[in-house]
């Protein structure tokens, strides 16, 4: 699985995985070959559901994981997207393709019907301006 990564040879990464995975499924590193082998190969679905499953597996970068899956989920349309990057920020607040990822799904968020004010009131850190009253 690692020679066919390096190689990029994605259909033997996939095949590869698969046999590790029906010898041993409790192990992280075939359902990551087998993660990124079909994000490469399009098949989003299968992707999607292997790097759910690495996440159950304690992964050693759980930031990867939660950024690949957002991105994935983005693709498709799923609300989870913003949860995942978000666990991703969590877990490595620099990660700034996860920043360009969150930015990307509040645009997208703004223009699916999202309210502004609603949009606004979540992020902003800014004290509201109201009046100050004396006790």
């Amino acid at each position: 699985m690692e020679l066919d990564s390096a190689s990029q040879d994605w259909t033997n990464a996939v095949r590869n995985a698969e046999r590790f995975l029906a010898v041993n499924p409790l192990v992280p590193q075939p359902h990551r070959y087998l993660a990124r082998a079909s994000e490469e190969l399009g098949k989003t679905e299968t992707a999607i559901g292997c790097y759910e499953t690495l996440l159950l597996l304690d992964p050693p970068d759980p930031a990867d994981v939660h950024f690949r899956l957002a991105r994935l989920l983005q693709k498709t349309g799923k609300p989870e997207a913003k949860r995942h990057v978000l666990q991703s920020l969590e877990e490595a607040p620099r990660f700034l393709e996860a920043h360009r990822l969150l930015l990307e799904i509040r645009a997208a968020g703004k223009e699916g019907g999202e309210s502004p004010a609603k949009a606004t009131s979540e992020t902003s850190h800014e004290p509201e301006n109201r009046p100050i009253r004396n006790p």
